[in-house]
């Protein structure tokens, strides 16, 4: 019976998880308008209007390539100086709609910007930032704007990030996806609201609107589902959480080389996106289409297995004081049984 204490703490050092099964959507690949970067500038961002704002997304297994052109008024008469950036390294962990969403900002591969259509140097910075719910970002791409007294300046910004390394947990459910999310709302710096706006994903690569696990905000987009494109356009818009497009699709590959993807940047990516015809897509007949919710892990295998888990958890400690105690019971009451007939004998032999 010396055993029995030992059995019973083996049984009550189950670990506590504080809640390993948050949900949401985990390490999606993310990208967004530029943030601001120095506190000193945000007066003069607050004058800046981004009065038309155009996002081609395609997306590939395993990577999105994302293209933005922005239409940028200063209605002033100064010449106004912004430095912005995107950052590396830093996690978006929104507090409302998508709460518990969790978008990777690893890196962003291959960024390119050019102001008048002209390239602008891009620098590789180190500061200490907070805002934006962002976390950890303590690396960014920065770059300088110059916004002329009266003019609307175009900028253009692409590049790639990696999809493949999504997760999506709800409950105890999970489902491995490839995911990407923009961050509209990161454009809620500049003067609000945007004017006018779309944003148009393209499935390639082979996928198809079927490979779609869901798209959020619900009820935004339309489809060409001729050409596998989904479009949102949207007029005087100022941006919340609750208006950042969310999309998972497809399924992750355990086998998935970015490296390879990068080393194809200028002869099929980058040349795909250029040659997205948005005045043509915008003018095409899109239709409605009801698509899934993007954290719906898809299976229901998690939670049996967690709950029956949790339910031994919970119950198999009483479960076992009981046969213990039942065992126990019938073994003393055995000794005892015995003990009296040899008891019984021994008065007999005498």
């Amino acid at each position: 019976m010396k055993a029995l204490p030992l059995y019973l703490l083996l049984f009550y050092s189950v670990p506590a998880f504080s809640n390993v099964a948050q949900p949401g959507i985990w390490d999606a690949g993310g990208a967004g308008a530029f943030f601001l970067l120095h506190p000193e500038d945000s007066l003069a961002f607050q004058k800046i209007q981004m009065v038309q704002e155009l996002v081609k997304i395609q997306l590939y297994p395993g990577v999105a390539v994302v293209k933005g052109v922005y239409q940028m008024h200063n209605p002033t008469g100064d010449t106004l100086v912004l430095r912005v950036g995107y950052p590396l390294n830093a996690y978006y962990d929104p507090s409302d709609t998508y709460n518990l969403m969790q978008i990777s900002f690893d890196d962003l591969y291959d960024l390119r910007v050019r102001v008048r259509g002209k390239p602008v140097k891009v620098a590789l910075d180190s500061m200490d930032v907070s805002g934006f719910g962002l976390e950890d970002a303590s690396e960014w791409y920065v770059w300088e704007n110059r916004f002329l007294p009266g003019e609307i300046t175009t900028l253009e910004v692409q590049f790639m990030v990696n999809t493949n390394d999504a997760t999506v947990l709800r409950g105890y459910d999970r489902g491995k996806f490839n995911a990407f999310i923009y961050l509209l709302e990161s454009g809620s710096t500049w003067k609000q609201p945007i004017g006018k706006g779309a944003v148009m994903i393209q499935l390639m690569g082979g996928l198809t609107l079927e490979d779609i696990q869901g798209v959020g905000p619900a009820g935004r987009f339309l489809v060409d589902s001729a050409r596998n494109i989904l479009v949102w356009k949207f007029e005087n818009l100022s941006p919340t959480s609750e208006d950042n497009p969310v999309i998972t699709y497809g399924k992750r590959i355990e086998d998935f080389s970015f490296e390879k993807v990068l080393l194809e940047i200028d002869k099929v990516y980058y040349p795909a996106i250029e040659a997205m015809n948005h005045q043509e897509i915008l003018a095409s007949d899109l239709k409605p289409y009801e698509f899934g919710d993007p954290f719906d892990p898809g299976t229901r295998k998690g939670s049996w297995l967690f709950g029956t888990y949790f339910f031994l958890v919970a119950f198999g400690i009483p479960l076992l004081l009981i046969i213990v105690g039942i065992w126990l019971g019938v073994f003393l009451y055995r000794r005892y049984k015995a003990k009296r007939g040899f008891i019984s004998r021994k008065n007999k032999d005498r």
